[in-house]
């Protein structure tokens, strides 16, 4: 796939433990990280119509991260995040509601090789989402839970990658070599609580504060998400982006 587009968005369901993966293009026609998201949800969590849609602790609750088709490409603010899904804040009206944050997290998901990633259930345990490039992994975040966004990202960037700084070392992957750090979406003890508050934090402090969405990752068990890309984004026109850049 091309025009800014990977190709495919990673689904994860904590319950199962099932590793999959959604045609981005069933869902292209919806344009950014938002609007696919929204589709998303309406297809996994509101059209099997098998869940009262009040609770937004319900494991059912279906939370797509996605990133838009500008991503990666070199276009200055394009590598935001959407998040969408039910939201804690509403309360007492649980409602669906969307957030988004910057840093480098689009854009490192498009070069692992997906559009967005999807997340369903609930882990039994704490647990974190472990991306690199197509290799994903449900991993065990037992010694990460309690810990604060700082502290969570550094013990994962070691786990992962070490502690390369931008630039300046070359860290193999599989076949292929990055100078990037894992880029991680967490949360803190305040989203394991579940307060309705809660954000999701990314790198020095990047956050996404509305919609409580860092409550869903407690409610799911789930402290982070880390993802390592070595690939590429392909665009229809590469002169056509650095010449209106």
């Amino acid at each position: 796939m091309a025009n800014g587009y990977i190709g495919k968005i990673l689904r994860v369901n904590l319950t199962t433990k099932e590793i999959g993966a959604i045609d981005t293009a069933k869902y292209e026609e919806f344009g950014g990280g938002y609007g696919m998201g929204a589709a998303i949800f309406w297809d996994l969590a509101v059209a099997p119509d098998e869940w009262d849609m009040k609770d937004a602790y319900d494991p059912r609750n279906v939370l797509p991260i996605m990133a838009g088709p500008l991503a990666g490409t070199g276009v200055p603010g394009g590598g935001r995040t959407s998040v969408c899904g039910l939201s804690p804040e509403t309360f007492p009206t649980c409602e669906f509601w969307r957030s988004n944050f910057g840093g480098r997290f689009a854009t490192t998901m498009k070069l692992a090789g997906w559009d967005g990633v999807v997340v369903e259930g609930k882990a039994e345990k704490p647990v974190w989402i472990n991306i690199v490039n197509d290799q994903v992994k449900i991993e065990d975040a037992k010694e990460l839970w309690g810990l604060d966004t700082w502290e969570t990202q550094d013990r994962i960037t070691k786990m992962v990658g070490g502690r390369t700084r931008f630039g300046e070392e070359w860290q193999a992957i599989g076949d292929s070599h990055t100078t990037a750090r894992p880029q991680i979406v967490c949360i803190g003890p305040i989203g394991e609580t579940k307060a309705r508050l809660a954000a999701r934090i990314s790198g020095s402090g990047v956050s996404a504060r509305i919609g409580g969405y860092g409550a869903v990752f407690g409610a799911k068990n789930l402290k982070a998400i880390s993802v390592t890309g070595t690939g590429g984004v392909q665009v229809a026109d590469p002169m056509g982006v650095v010449n209106a850049r």
